[in-house]
C-alpha cells in the first residue's frame, strides 16, 4: 500500500472520529437525555419542555434545579408505561415528608422552607406518581432510615407526573 493511500486512510479515520464524536456529545448533552438520566425514565421527544432551571453553581455543586415537561397524549402513555418498570416511581399522595421538601411549611415543630424553584410546582396534584432519588442515603447507606427532614444536608431528586395536565415536574435539590 502507497503512502498516499494510507495516508486517506488515516485521514478518513479521524474524519469518523471526530463525526461520531460531534453525533455522540450532542445526544449526551440534549436535555431530554440530561432530564431522562436525572428520573430514571427516558422522556419523549414530542414533549415539550417548559422550563428548565439550573442553579447548581454553589460551594461543592450545591444548588437546586427545576424543570417542568408537557407531554403530549402519546408520550405520556409511553413515560407511565417505562416509569412502572422502575421502582422508584411511586402512586401520588406524595408522603408529608417530601411535600414539606417541595412547599415548605412546619414538621414536628420547626419550620421548613428549603428551596425556592420547587415552589413552581403545583400542590394540588390528585392524580399521578412521583419519584425520589435520595442521594443522601445512596452515599451514607448507614444512615438512609434517618428522617428525610432531620438530615443534615439534602441532596434529592423528587419528580411527579401529573395524569391530569400530562405536565411532568422535576425537582433536584443539593445542600
Amino acid at each position: 500500500m502507497g503512502r498516499g493511500k494510507k495516508l486517506i486512510g488515516f485521514l478518513v479515520i479521524i474524519f469518523v472520529v471526530i463525526i461520531t464524536y460531534n453525533i455522540l456529545n450532542r445526544i449526551m448533552n440534549d436535555d431530554f437525555h440530561k432530564l431522562g438520566r436525572i428520573i430514571g425514565v427516558d422522556i419523549p421527544k414530542d414533549s415539550t419542555i417548559l422550563r428548565w432551571d439550573d442553579g447548581h453553581g454553589g460551594f461543592h455543586g450545591d444548588g437546586e434545579a427545576y424543570a417542568e415537561i408537557k407531554l403530549t397524549k402519546i408520550g405520556m402513555e409511553k413515560f407511565i408505561v417505562d416509569a412502572a418498570k422502575n421502582e422508584m416511581w411511586n402512586d401520588i399522595p406524595l408522603p408529608r415528608e417530601l411535600k414539606i421538601i417541595i412547599n415548605g411549611g412546619d414538621y414536628d415543630g420547626i419550620s421548613y422552607d428549603i428551596g425556592k424553584m420547587s415552589k413552581n410546582s403545583p400542590q394540588d396534584i390528585q392524580k399521578g406518581i412521583y419519584y425520589l432519588r435520595d442521594r443522601f442515603a445512596d452515599n451514607y447507606p448507614e444512615k438512609k432510615h434517618t428522617d428525610i427532614n432531620l438530615r443534615s444536608s439534602y441532596n434529592v431528586t423528587i419528580s411527579i407526573l401529573d395524569f391530569e395536565t400530562n405536565k411532568l415536574y422535576i425537582y433536584e435539590l443539593d445542600t
